[in-house]
């Protein structure tokens, strides 16, 4: 009953995300496998044949693999014999992996125990094919009215019995599509059936790992942003300096605009970008993120935030020096997010540079986090120094060791954690103490009564929303990643924990796109709570709080 990890296509992606999954899994055995690492995971298998029955090769078909390992398969791979092999196909081979000629849909995985786990990933180029393939697996009726569309799905000749997943479980079959686009959003959010579905948003993915994982010292317990502040007349700064405004930064610019809401701190965001018309794009997609009346506010009843957009800015000119000279000495957090590795560097060396004019004397300071997708430049450039030796103290992140890991695509606690927000905000106080006792009870093989079984089937219902819908796993995923910061540089009071999660919401739902309205409309993506803490409903305000892991304050 090993756990199995299928894969659509056989790729660079797909194959670093394989090795991961083993690196992850050879740490849990014997103490940790750091990332970098992650293809410590190959096996010594030299086998290079694909067999003409279903293309597993003799060293991955006799199974002989370290107990608790899971089971690695590739599908559509395709070998020429009068050629030499493939490196991927060999990589795979020697990581003992299995290989399908036939594609996704058509070799028979429903044929393995149910009991398993089983891990679909649809990880192919061919965005359309892998949204096809989605729906083809669940089974959808939808699909088959799209057959012409999606004549890459076809399937191959010779294709046997179909296989047939409406008896999985889907606690436990999980489907992951690698496609963030609308489009992909609209055929696949809530389709319910044998499998989970999670669609795979690489950039947000990061954004949010970089945020909730990436920015925690696990040695100290500090977090980057909130630990470098400056206190500055009894409040405490956090600057960031974020150069580049494609889809990496515009996330990481929202994301911070809900991050950052903390009492005693204020935030500033100076984002730089090339597109002389990036403020006006940001203005179309989150319209009161940006509006006069909520930004550059410092009112603690609501969001506080302050964000600048400095469009038309070239990295390569004299008006970024200028620019950046000017703020650098407010700055406590740089991000370079450019679209190109070597322009992504050569900024952040730049920026190192235009800090240490400013007056900066620790070379960590303020500190810098440069994109660079290409893992070989990120081993090669580690520990980026000029010719005396000295440090730039530059972080390279989110190369393909980052984007395509177990941790970013697979590590299910910080989605287990949003699930279970989720239901806490959704039940009544009542009905949470109510689930707990059950939790309690089950835990002890105690027999639930009729009133507890119910408690129990309307928590399974929340969390079958939860998965099913987009909207419910994002907007939970922010509270949980926000709470962890709250937790250790909040306050401690219900109240004001309530009030702070008011403002968090407000600058979430507002990045999101959401604006005020009377009257909710989800369509037009208006929403009547959108108002200052203090003119919510006390109803309201006391879901600000529910959910939280800490006991309420006494009352009494």
């Amino acid at each position: 009953r090993r756990e199995v990890y299928i894969f659509s296509k056989l790729n660079e992606k797909s194959l670093v995300l394989a090795k991961s999954v083993l690196a992850h899994y050879i740490g849990q055995q014997g103490g940790g496998v750091h990332r970098k690492k992650a293809s410590d995971a190959n096996a010594a298998s030299q086998d290079h044949g694909i067999s003409q029955d279903h293309g597993i090769g003799q060293e991955a078909a006799s199974g002989k693999k370290k107990k608790g390992l899971p089971l690695i398969i590739f599908t559509d791979v395709v070998v020429e014999s009068k050629k030499p092999v493939d490196k991927l196909y060999q990589s795979a081979c020697d990581m003992k992996c299995i290989c399908f000629k036939q594609d996704i849909l058509s070799v028979r995985f429903d044929l393995h125990s149910k009991k398993a786990k089983m891990n679909f990933v649809l990880i192919g180029d061919d965005r359309i094919e892998n949204n096809g393939q989605a729906l083809r697996l669940l089974g959808s009726p939808y699909a088959s009215k799209r057959t012409d569309a999606l004549k890459p799905l076809h399937d191959k000749p010779g294709a046997k019995e179909k296989p047939d997943y409406s008896k999985r479980n889907p606690a436990i079959t999980t489907l992951y599509v690698f496609d963030a686009t609308k489009e992909s959003e609209l055929l696949l959010d809530g389709k319910q059936g044998s499998m989970t579905i999670r669609r795979i948003n690489r950039v947000r993915q990061f954004v949010h790992y970089f945020l909730w994982d990436y920015l925690w010292d696990k040695e100290t317990g500090a977090h980057t942003l909130f630990d470098t502040a400056v206190e500055v007349d009894g409040k405490k700064h956090i600057t960031v300096l974020l150069v580049g405004l494609g889809k990496t930064g515009i996330a990481l610019l929202k994301s911070l605009a809900w991050f950052c809401q903390m009492d005693g701190y204020e935030l500033k965001i100076h984002a730089l970008d090339t597109n002389p018309r990036v403020a006006k794009r940001l203005g179309f997609e989150c319209p009161e993120l940006l509006a006069e009346q909520h930004n550059h506010n410092f009112d603690p009843d609501e969001a506080v935030y302050s964000i600048s957009v400095h469009p038309g800015i070239d990295a390569y000119s004299e008006d970024f020096a200028e620019l950046v000279s000017s703020l650098a000495a407010d700055a406590t957090f740089a991000f370079v997010s450019l679209g190109d590795d070597e322009v992504n560097v050569e900024t952040a060396v730049n920026l190192r540079i235009l800090f240490k004019r400013a007056g900066h004397k620790q070379v960590d300071k303020p500190v810098i986090y440069s994109v660079v997708h290409d893992s070989e430049r990120v081993s090669k450039l580690k520990n980026l120094a000029n010719y005396s030796d000295d440090d730039y103290g530059i972080h390279l992140i989110g190369d393909n060791l980052d984007l395509f890991s177990y941790q970013m695509v697979f590590d299910p606690r910080l989605e287990n954690l949003a699930a279970q927000a989720h239901i806490q905000w959704t039940l009544s106080e009542e009905e949470n103490r109510n689930l707990a006792h059950v939790a309690e009870k089950a835990a002890r093989r105690e027999k639930l009564t009729e009133e507890e079984k119910q408690v129990g089937e309307r928590a399974q219902v929340l969390r079958a929303g939860y998965w099913g819908k987009e909207y419910y796993r994002h907007s939970s995923i922010a509270r949980v990643i926000h709470e962890k910061v709250v937790n250790k540089y909040g306050p401690s009071s219900s109240d004001d924990i309530a009030k702070l999660e008011s403002r968090r919401w407000n600058a979430y739902m507002r990045s999101e796109g959401f604006v005020y309205n009377d009257e909710r409309n989800n369509l037009a993506k208006q929403h009547h709570l959108l108002i200052p803490y203090s003119k919510k409903p006390r109803e309201e305000q006391a879901k600000d709080y529910r959910g939280f892991k800490r006991e309420p304050e006494s009352t009494d």
